[in-house]
């Protein structure tokens, strides 16, 4: 009974610690933009050139480069955050595998 009760416990802190971590990351844009910047770095003249030529670029290829830039990645390495906001937002199209991420935590001087 005490071994049921510590899985039960195990398996419920570790689905909120989860939670918690994803809570880190923005949602996506809807509609899909391609530069999201949440630190007001750009300027909106820099916002909209890179958002027009990452389109460009996105309609002459089919790829999807999206830059989102945040202002830290609250401790979490660069690159698994990263990795794990490219998997939220669904990057790229499925079939093709074709997408890219650049992210830039400001705060923390990381680029990735």
């Amino acid at each position: 009974m005490i071994k049921r009760f510590l899985l039960q416990f195990g398996v419920i802190f570790a689905f909120l610690i989860s939670l918690s971590a994803q809570a880190n990351y923005p949602d996506a844009p809807q509609p899909f933009r391609y530069v999201s910047d949440y630190t007001q770095t750009l300027s909106q003249s820099a916002h909209q050139q890179l958002e027009k030529a990452l389109v460009t670029y996105g309609t002459k290829t089919s790829s999807q480069i999206a830059v989102v830039i945040v202002p830290t990645t609250n401790g979490e390495d660069v690159a698994d955050y990263s990795f794990n906001l490219f998997n939220k937002w669904g990057i790229g199209r499925k079939k093709e595998n074709n997408g890219v991420l650049l992210l830039v935590a400001k705060d923390d001087h990381k680029l990735f």
